[in-house]
């Protein structure tokens, strides 16, 4: 099977660096729910979570709670590279045909491995017939409460990202039509235009769910090198990267559990966690791209090279999060097997799955673009 090398593109290290961090916030929260619950109980973590906390608010070991924001910052990334890889074709191929070929390939990128991981779980038993079908077309979210659905609840995201996929081209278009200067002006249009239809009708909310975190990593695109140089390059980076580095303290230490502080100042933080690791990221792309490795040398050590490689496999390690299979993910006994046991079935499946798709969806699409230049001539 030969694929064209010009739909074969290069990984950003720095990007699967984040994809690492939020597959391990997912992953410890999805394990060690129990013990981050109720964290009195378990005593081999309770003396660590003790030692870790500082003036009642703050813990060394607030991170490791924090996985609702690990989905949060997929939704930013996945914003980003949609943004990405879109940006160069959307003026210029007819709109039919870029939102024909945007969806297959986006569809066929999160379907294979998908499919296949609803199929054991169906033979696991951890879903029923019902669930399987409902879940086959990404109807859960709007046909039940997807993140109520059993042994693949999970999946709610993955329903989330389908549903930004059939709305991203328009919205994307929209942003792009008119140059540069009105991509932040059309971005707000965009997202004050989505939340208005969220208002007045509510029923929609799971279709539009965290779209503003995917309009957010459309930004960071657009605008990674201005923050770069607000940051490093001019006058106001003296005042603005203590802020920014205070900040990122702040939504990695704080304890959003806590009664101590306001609960909108909780929610502030949560907001906040998509951001500054988004703008992270961002710069850190930037200096990728200019080849000044100044932050994190990517071709020197084993550490670096193995969360890059777990960022690259994050996608079947997110879809196996919740196997459990062979033990229980509520026993405090067998929380770290669990946790080994996700992560050796997820790269796994990276390996007999989700690569061999990656070379398919490719293959197709190289076909679909040769059928669409045959029909235009």
């Amino acid at each position: 099977m030969k694929v064209d090398k010009t739909f074969v593109q290069e990984r950003n290290n720095s990007i699967d660096i984040f994809r690492f961090l939020a597959i391990f916030l997912v992953t410890t929260v999805h394990v060690f729910e129990d013990y981050l619950v109720s964290i009195n109980r378990v005593p081999p973590l309770k003396s660590f979570y003790e030692y870790g906390a500082f003036f009642n608010y703050f813990n060394f070991f607030a991170l490791f709670s924090k996985g609702h924001s690990g989905v949060r910052i997929f939704f930013v990334i996945s914003g980003y590279c949609l943004a990405a890889t879109s940006f160069k074709k959307v003026n210029v191929l007819p709109f039919k045909q870029f939102y024909l070929q945007f969806f297959v390939n986006r569809y066929l990128r999160i379907a294979i491995p998908y499919i296949v991981a609803l199929i054991v779980y169906y033979l696991f038993h951890r879903i029923n017939s019902k669930e399987f079908l409902i879940s086959l077309f990404f109807l859960q979210n709007i046909i039940v409460d997807g993140n109520n659905y059993g042994g693949i609840s999970h999946f709610w995201s993955l329903c989330t990202e389908i549903y930004f996929y059939l709305y991203f081209p328009l919205i994307f278009k929209f942003i792009t039509i008119k140059g540069e200067r009105f991509y932040l002006l059309n971005s707000v249009i965009v997202l004050v235009a989505l939340k208005t239809i969220l208002y007045l009708y509510p029923n929609t909310w799971m279709i539009f769910r965290s779209c503003e975190l995917f309009i957010f990593g459309i930004l960071l695109f657009f605008y990674k090198n201005k923050l770069y140089d607000l940051l490093f390059q001019k006058p106001s980076a003296r005042v603005l990267k203590p802020v920014f580095f205070i900040l990122l303290l702040l939504v990695v230490f704080y304890n959003t559990g806590t009664d101590y502080l306001d609960h909108l100042f909780v929610m502030f933080i949560d907001i906040c966690i998509p951001i500054i690791i988004g703008s992270v990221m961002a710069v850190m792309i930037v200096r990728e791209e200019q080849q000044a490795m100044s932050f994190v040398d990517y071709n020197s050590g084993v550490v670096i090279k193995i969360i890059i490689f777990l960022g690259r496999s994050s996608y079947s390690i997110y879809l196996y999060n919740l196997s459990t299979f062979f033990c229980n993910i509520h026993s405090d006994h067998n929380v770290f097997v669990q946790y080994a046991f996700i992560l050796f079935l997820g790269i796994s499946m990276y390996f007999l799955i989700e690569k061999p798709s990656l070379t398919i969806r490719k293959y197709i699409m190289q076909r679909l673009s040769l059928q669409r230049s045959q029909q235009i001539v």
